[in-house]
């Protein structure tokens, strides 16, 4: 009895457990990175992105006097929002990113340049696609415009 009712047990697991594997399997082909160049500059290159991802980085330093560059190459209608968060130098790199408090949020669509006036200091920088997203993005640290200044 105790060998039918073992038996028995097994045989409810294993078909279970195949059960189980019947799912649909999605897997996706995402990747998303930042590079950073050096503190002045970094490269964002997004490939299939989900919705709902994001991807974080080391800092970019800004000076007095300088501003932010965003250089997209995106398609025509993507959008990727990119934070920037002050003070990530004092950051935990064991700790998740706040996404939810960024000190500035800057909207990138297509090909359109964009030019940011920040406050000096340090900027832990977080990317998040709006949707599925491929291109790359520049953004670099350069000395203000006049025009930008005022």
């Amino acid at each position: 009895m105790k060998k039918v009712m073992l038996f028995t047990a097994a045989a409810v697991m294993i078909l279970a457990l195949a059960a189980v594997g019947c799912g649909k399997i999605e897997e996706s082909n995402s990747m998303m990175s930042i590079v950073i160049e050096n503190e002045k500059s970094c490269e964002i290159d997004l490939s299939d992105t989900d919705e709902g991802s994001s991807v974080s980085s080391a800092a970019l330093i800004i000076a007095e006097g300088e501003e932010i560059v965003v250089e997209p190459s995106l398609e025509e209608d993507d959008k990727v929002v990119i934070q920037l968060k002050s003070g990530a130098e004092n950051e935990n790199a064991d700790e998740l990113p706040d996404t939810e408090n960024p000190d500035y949020e800057i909207m990138v669509t297509g090909s359109g340049v964009v030019t940011c006036t920040v406050d000096p200091g340090s900027y832990r920088v977080t990317v998040l696609p709006e949707k599925n997203t491929n291109g790359t993005i520049n953004m670099t640290v350069q000395r203000a415009s006049v025009e930008t200044q005022n």
